[in-house]
């Protein structure tokens, strides 16, 4: 162990297949124990990601040992960047795929900086290292990360725009909001335009218009959240508080009756909000005035 211990420290990944041969069944040891600082958590803290690769790669389940604190090896990561990460930025395909396979819910984990695993190939320009993320979020039906948003609310989307990667437009233009802003209110059509007016520009704008994408000025703007909840409740919103209400203790068939029941009361009071009733003619607001005397 001790021999386990310097290499680790020191990152040594030749050292680490010096110990493993003359002791094959070192690392299955380690993983037996439920709780255990184990040589993954070391090079996850001195940021020997290597190192950290070569174990993972060796024992996948040693990802999933906690520490005495209750701390994976992706948790201790610097700046939280996980194997899974560190592989999509160097493009070790091979890697990244097998680790995927593995470890299916590292595709989930985000750096500090709120950074997928897509952000970062796509940050770096590793196309290759992309389309294995992207096969893989399509096969096991994960689709919506690419509309996850980074510290600066910026979606895969918004990296591939501002880096003219037209290839990757091309592929996520049918799977995600073309329309989503960032944090800036800047949609990937607004940071394309922001791009000095080169052909590769001018192609990833025509991709982003067939697309349907817009200039954030031209789109609805919707409410915030603290304006929502700061204005008068909506008829809409009384609606889904009755559907609420409904889910508890009745069937289906009744739920659904009473809901659409619901919706046309609503449905009429507010349209004779906007449509008060006409007036009476004449003639029978003048028969009613005679019998009343």
């Amino acid at each position: 162990m001790q021999k386990l211990s310097i290499a680790t420290s020191e990152g040594d990944v030749s050292a680490l297949y010096r110990v493993i041969s003359n002791n094959p069944d070192l690392l299955e040891c380690i993983d037996q124990k439920p709780f255990n600082h184990t040589p993954l958590h070391i090079a996850a803290e001195t940021a020997h990601t290597h190192f950290a690769l070569e174990i993972m790669s060796l024992k996948p389940s040693l990802g999933r040992v906690l520490s005495h604190d209750g701390f994976s090896p992706l948790d201790l990561g610097r700046e939280r960047i996980t194997p899974l990460h560190y592989a999509a930025e160097v493009e070790e395909i091979d890697f990244l795929a097998e680790f995927l396979r593995k470890c299916p819910a590292s595709i989930e984990d985000v750096t500090l900086c709120c950074e997928t695993a897509a952000h970062i190939a796509m940050k770096n320009g590793k196309l290759r290292a992309f389309k294995v993320l992207f096969g893989w979020l399509k096969r096991t039906n994960r689709k919506e990360i690419l509309n996850w948003g980074d510290e600066d609310g910026n979606t895969v989307l918004h990296v591939t725009a501002s880096t003219n990667q037209t290839e990757v437009a091309k592929l996520l233009v049918k799977y995600v909001n073309v329309n989503a802003k960032n944090h800036e209110g800047l949609t990937a059509l607004d940071i394309s335009n922001t791009k000095p007016p080169i052909q590769v520009n001018a192609r990833m704008k025509k991709i982003l218009l067939r697309a349907g994408a817009s200039k954030a000025s031209r789109l609805h703007q919707l409410p915030t959240l603290a304006e929502m909840l700061g204005s008068p409740e909506a008829l809409i919103e009384k609606i889904f508080q009755i559907n609420a209400y409904l889910d508890e203790g009745l069937s289906g068939e009744m739920r659904n009756s009473m809901l659409v029941a619901a919706i046309l009361i609503a449905t009429s009071a507010y349209q004779s909000v906007l449509s008060p009733p006409a007036p009476w003619p004449p003639q029978i607001n003048q028969r009613w005035s005679l019998e009343k005397w």
